[in-house]
């Protein structure tokens, strides 16, 4: 089966280690300095371009213009929130975001179609976490690598949901299985019906709302950004939430 090889080769892809718990073999370690190098100077070459210099060469990687390693662009999101600079945050992290989605479908096992874009949405929202809880260290030094182990877990809660949907629980004296559905969906089923919400939503909307309860925006900073004023920015978040069913705060 092609998705169970690909999930056994990323489950060997370790940084550190080979799939023996031994060292890594001489010319693979040799690899990973050369790419960590790579990825060290490439980021130190981005940080000494003037802020306006930057947020260009952003815009062309959003563009696809210019081709900057994602290693780079979760360092570079790593210091904007460091720094508290949430308008070059939300930029560097669009410029991931263009620049690991093909690497993300490419690792999308045993799924297709809007399931893909749905599992492409659920890992990038988890390394946007991850950057602003301290926690994006791997994703920093060989992405590929930390990108397969989301998608293995991905993969697995896949797998869990299916085998555990087969097994039929009947209702008893004290109760029915059914009533308790909803209290059993996990969060990664939420986020995924949250995901699909946004998906829905105008662009301008989606994007707005992303901005503010997803990257942590205030409204100002994205009214700026998006170039309206703010109350046409509070009107798109009250629709948003509205079609969510999201009790945000409309301040």
């Amino acid at each position: 089966m092609e998705e169970a090889q690909g999930i056994e080769e990323a489950e060997e892809d370790d940084l550190d280690t080979d799939e023996s718990g031994g060292a890594l073999p001489a010319e693979r370690k040799r690899a990973i300095e050369e790419h960590l190098a790579e990825v060290a100077s490439e980021t130190a070459f981005l940080r000494n371009f003037t802020p306006a210099e930057l947020r260009s060469a952003l815009l062309e990687v959003v563009a696809r213009s210019r081709k900057v390693l994602p290693e780079s662009l979760v360092r570079l999101s790593v210091a904007a929130h460091a720094a508290d600079d949430r308008p070059l945050l939300s930029l560097t992290f669009e410029a991931l975001i263009k620049t690991a989605t093909p690497l993300l479908t490419s690792q999308a096992w045993d799924i297709d179609g809007q399931n893909i874009d749905d599992q492409i949405q659920d890992i990038l929202v988890k390394l946007f976490e991850d950057i602003r809880a301290g926690k994006a260290e791997m994703a920093g030094r060989v992405f590929t690598a930390w990108a397969k182990r989301r998608s293995i877990s991905l993969y697995r809660q896949r797998a869990a949901r299916f085998e555990g949907s087969s097994d039929r629980v009947e209702p008893t004296a004290d109760g029915d299985p059914l009533d308790e559905i909803a209290e059993r969906i996990s969060s990664f089923d939420a986020r995924e019906l949250l995901d699909r919400g946004i998906e829905k939503l105008p662009e301008k909307h989606a994007a707005a709302f992303i901005r503010v309860y997803i990257l942590g925006m205030t409204q100002e900073e994205v009214a700026k950004e998006m170039n309206v004023n703010v109350r046409t920015l509070r009107d798109w978040l009250k629709k948003s939430a509205k079609a969510l069913g999201h009790n945000g705060d409309d301040e």
